[in-house]
């Protein structure tokens, strides 16, 4: 980990200043597996440049991880260095916001730029996600099979929008958008997004 941060659940808060932590400005290069990770706590992630490793390329790396978070990650810029020959991932949540309190995560204006041979996505939502994806620019390049520049594997609660961003996914198997159960994406306001890839421009699984 170039950065790791983990506050006990009873700590996390949406509001107020319980788990509240920034991490902002920084540098992070040849991390192992994840360049900033978080879990739980209300996390403003900012301004930060984010490299890949260069070196044991057959092993996953994220940039940014967060999981049971509240918060914001804006103005990143994240990049690999090298062609990841496994999975290689930009930004990637768990559970982030609160659809009952309408306090969304933000996800706004970051620059991701992923590229390997193996899964490589570069916005990735899972599980219960309550977001706004607004003003990123993500590119995504690689031969593997599983090639996305916004994935949404969501389930349970979940609202926000995805809007204004630039999905570009090159390669034979290359999604724009891609979303495993349309029941769930039609809970987001999807609008004003460019989209391009040779291949696909979007999924809505059934």
């Amino acid at each position: 980990y170039g950065i790791y941060m983990y506050v006990t659940e009873s700590n996390s808060s949406s509001s107020g200043i319980r788990g509240k932590v920034t991490i902002d400005s920084n540098t992070i290069t040849n991390a192992s597996n994840y360049s900033i990770a978080t879990h739980y706590g209300n996390v403003n992630i900012h301004g930060n440049t984010v490299l890949s490793r260069t070196a044991y390329i057959g092993a996953s790396w994220t940039g940014i991880y967060s999981s049971d978070c509240y918060g914001a990650i804006t103005c990143n810029k994240i990049q690999t260095k090298t062609l990841m020959s496994t999975t290689a991932n930009g930004i990637s949540t768990s559970k982030i916001g609160d659809s009952a309190s309408a306090n969304l995560f933000s996800i706004i204006n970051n620059e991701v730029y992923i590229e390997g041979t193996g899964s490589v996505m570069g916005i990735q939502l899972s599980n219960a996600a309550s977001a706004n994806i607004i003003h990123n620019s993500v590119y995504v390049t690689g031969i593997g099979t599983t090639l996305r520049a916004m994935q949404m594997s969501i389930s349970g609660s979940n609202t926000g929008a995805i809007k204004n961003n630039i999905f570009v996914a090159i390669g034979p198997n290359g999604y724009p958008i891609f979303g495993t159960v349309l029941a769930q994406m039609d809970k987001f306001d999807i609008d004003y997004n460019c989209y391009y890839s040779p291949s696909y421009i979007g999924y809505a699984g059934a």
